[in-house]
């Protein structure tokens, strides 16, 4: 599978191994029309297709409620087979809940996990790949 990547005002796409992997930038506060933002370039960024989706959070600085609760909408999540967060700290850990929180998973049907280690996330995820 052919790699590609993209740099936003927000976030850093990548295309790695079949995984889109999600860099959110240094210090970005996320609010509802930031998301909404991520998500139409992510969705302009896959082309149509589907793939395993792996979120770094790991320098991101926030999310606020209703944008943890619009990424853990169905509409938020067209072209996801499964989604990961990466986090390698206390604080990320407290972000990363978030996205994994009760609520998170209770509105999305997606195989979902938290990660502290990258290659054991991507190893995880290439199972959700659609070939």
């Amino acid at each position: 599978m052919a790699n590609k990547e993209w740099d936003t005002k927000h976030v850093h796409f990548e295309l790695e191994d079949g995984v889109v992997v999600v860099g959110f930038k240094r210090n970005l506060v996320i609010v509802k029309s930031v998301a909404e933002e991520i998500v139409i370039d992510r969705l302009q960024f896959i082309e149509g297709k589907s793939y395993p989706t792996l979120a770094d959070i790991r320098i991101m600085k926030s999310i606020d409620k209703e944008s943890r609760e619009y990424f853990g909408a169905l509409p938020a999540q067209e072209g996801v087979t499964a989604g990961g967060v990466l986090s390698d700290s206390v604080f990320s850990t407290f972000l990363g809940n978030f996205f994994l929180s009760i609520e998170f998973l209770n509105k999305s049907p997606l195989p979902t996990r938290l990660f502290t280690n990258k290659e054991r996330a991507m190893e995880w995820m290439k199972q959700y790949r659609i070939v």
